[in-house]
């Protein structure tokens, strides 16, 4: 039988690697960033094509501001405030044509008082609520004393009578005369040039009438009402903030 040379491994036996008597050495090496080099001006100089210094500077730009779209405030209309009056912040004055505002007058925030056509005159104690518009058309628009327009009413009528109500949602037209102590009920609208005598009481679709009888023939129930609104109004006056200021000049 053969002999095996003991130094062929056998297929059973796995192939060890073989290492030399050299010791194996690692080396640590330190990380140290760069010098930091000191930079000036003339390194980032521009240069011409040919690598020369430029006498011209870089300069930078800005782009071009945008222009304002905000529209420019409107003048305020020549009017004439007594200084009683309360005007709200929001409320609105515009026109052109003049505007008188009686002593005690009351003009809600986001009302709207606007003389682009005619003159109005606002006679003392007049309340316009808020989101109302009194316009001046044709020869203008005259609300006496104690007049009270509500809220979402239009009034373009040319004269409306002392202690009259113009309810809300009302449209008063061009030219309409409504008398004293007259009572124009919520969502009723007036035809231009319309004529209300006095006392009368202007209600449902078709503009039906009728004469407010107890207050014309009672004092006491007229009295009563100016005091209730009296109250009203001295009440108005402690929770709307004037800015009255503001149109006076």
């Amino acid at each position: 039988m053969p002999t095996r040379d003991p130094s062929v491994p056998h297929a059973s036996q796995p192939i060890l690697p073989t290492f030399t008597s050299h010791s194996i050495s690692i080396s640590t090496f330190e990380f140290r960033p760069p010098a930091k080099r000191h930079q000036t001006e003339d390194q980032y100089a521009p240069t011409d094509l040919n690598g020369n210094p430029s006498t011209h500077r870089l300069t930078a730009t800005h782009p071009p501001k945008r222009a304002s779209t905000q529209k420019p405030a409107l003048p305020p209309p020549p009017s004439t405030i007594h200084p009683t009056a309360l005007i709200a912040n929001h409320a609105v004055l515009s026109g052109t044509h003049p505007i008188t505002i009686a002593a005690h007058c009351i003009i809600h925030p986001y009302a709207r008082i606007v003389s682009a056509e005619g003159p109005v005159e606002l006679g003392e104690g007049v309340v316009v609520w808020e989101h109302a518009a009194v316009e001046g058309r044709g020869e203008g628009v005259r609300l006496e004393r104690g007049v009270v327009v509500e809220s979402g009413a239009r009034v373009e009528g040319a004269e409306v009578g002392e202690g009259s109500l113009v309810g809300q949602g009302c449209g008063v037209g061009v030219g309409c005369v409504v008398g004293k102590h007259c009572k124009i009920a919520p969502r009723t609208i007036l035809e231009p040039r319309a004529r209300i005598p006095d006392f009368t009481i202007v209600y449902g679709a078709n503009n039906a009438r009728r004469v407010d009888t107890t207050a014309r023939d009672r004092a006491e129930i007229m009295a009563a009402r100016e005091k209730g609104q009296q109250r009203q109004m001295d009440a108005l006056r402690k929770l709307v903030p004037s800015n009255t200021a503001k149109w006076m000049g």
